[in-house]
């Protein structure tokens, strides 16, 4: 007797086209141009691109519940504080870490630290 299976909606050829989760480099890229400083900001920017029909970084950045993974701040923090490992990703001289923090800068991270965790 054969199995009779559900047709899938997506073929082989849709899913290896387009990912269903975005690539630590794509969020690494992500965070690195937008700017992005909190797990917070990076979740809203995940929401809204999921709400735009893009669910892939909401994908990477929600956990089971639907809710920011818990690492979410971790992540940020290390794709900040290097490389990160990643191609085309360098620590350079004049990049902004090397540079001394402006006043705005440093209030701004200031009110970063402060905020209670997710």
């Amino acid at each position: 007797q054969a199995l009779l299976r559900k047709p899938s909606r997506w073929s082989h050829s849709d899913m290896a086209a387009a990912p269903l989760v975005s690539s630590h480099e794509e969020v690494y890229r992500v965070v690195r141009e937008k700017q992005l400083l909190s797990a917070d900001e990076l979740f809203d920017l995940a929401r809204s691109r999921a709400a735009d029909g893009d669910r892939r970084l909401f994908l990477y950045c929600a956990g089971a519940s639907g809710k920011a993974k818990r690492n979410l701040q971790s992540t940020i923090d290390v794709i900040w504080a290097s490389d990160a490992g990643l191609p085309g990703a360098s620590a350079s001289r004049e990049s902004s870490h090397a540079a001394p923090l402006t006043a705005a800068r440093l209030s701004e991270l200031a009110r970063l630290a402060r905020r209670a965790p997710p």
